[in-house]
């Protein structure tokens, strides 16, 4: 009998480690995925689970991404995709009423 490999740890606990921030931040180039805010001091950004952890997402650099803190209290617990139909739906309709009004 093969005895069964390790659990991996648990990536949904616990903090995001400096080293991992660091990297995001650099990856993302020090801008907001969302509005595109350029910060390279990185005060006004902040990492955002694109699969949030509330629904299992990971504390891994691959479900990581740079929002400003605008951008991250709007997604929530979205997962991107959500968030920017989300997005795309609001100006849409915005689009359609200012058609409306100078009718």
């Amino acid at each position: 009998m093969n005895p069964e490999p390790p659990n991996p740890p648990d990536q949904t606990k616990g903090t995001i480690s400096k080293s991992a921030r660091k990297s995001v931040l650099q990856r993302d180039q020090y801008t907001c995925q969302g509005c595109r805010l350029f910060d390279p001091s990185g005060n006004n950004l902040t990492m955002d689970h694109m699969t949030p952890k509330a629904r299992g997402g990971a504390n891994a650099q691959w479900n990581l991404q740079v929002l400003c803190h605008i951008c991250n209290g709007e997604k929530g617990d979205m997962t991107m995709r959500e968030w920017i139909e989300g997005k795309k739906e609001h100006f849409d309709t915005e689009t359609e009423t200012g058609s409306q009004n100078q009718d």
